[in-house]
């Protein structure tokens, strides 16, 4: 995550090509699970955001969203990953530096205080569309006792 210059990974060899061609087959029901998987993340969190903690995240109505993460905003975002291990829940941080603190992008002076505190506060939970329901169940009973615990 630490870029030095520009430039373009666009890299993709006939193994990888195949692999996605067959996947295209089955593209449509994959997001379809993703969806259900999200509708299901946000029936177990509901009413968690009320503690202004925690930020679930939104698609405006007239979108969609491919799932390919389901990103919180949640403020002591390192302690709670570190709990979330220690339940053995994995999670992660998809982007820990902001693209205006990367050596190619750098412009000195630039005040983005509210991309810093995201960036302070996003995590990302499981989601794949093959999460079974007991197992995503699991990952929001941990979020919730360690955010009980705090």
């Amino acid at each position: 995550f630490h870029h030095v210059r520009l430039g373009i990974n666009g890299r993709m060899d006939t193994l990888q090509a195949a692999v996605l061609l067959a996947k295209m087959d089955i593209f449509d029901d994959e997001l379809q699970k993703r969806q259900a998987v999200v509708v299901r993340y946000a029936e177990q969190l509901a009413g968690l955001e009320h503690q202004d903690r925690l930020v679930l995240p939104w698609v405006h109505p007239d979108n969609t969203s491919s799932w390919a993460q389901y990103t919180l905003r949640v403020s002591g975002r390192d302690a709670l990953q570190t709990a979330m291990v220690g339940q053995g829940i994995p999670t992660a941080v998809h982007y820990p530096m902001l693209l205006y603190d990367q050596p190619a992008l750098v412009q000195p002076g630039i005040d983005c205080a509210e991309s810093d505190r995201a960036a302070r506060e996003v995590i990302s939970l499981p989601i794949h569309p093959y999460l079974e329901p007991v197992v995503q169940a699991r990952i929001t009973a941990a979020l919730k006792k360690v955010l009980a615990t705090d």
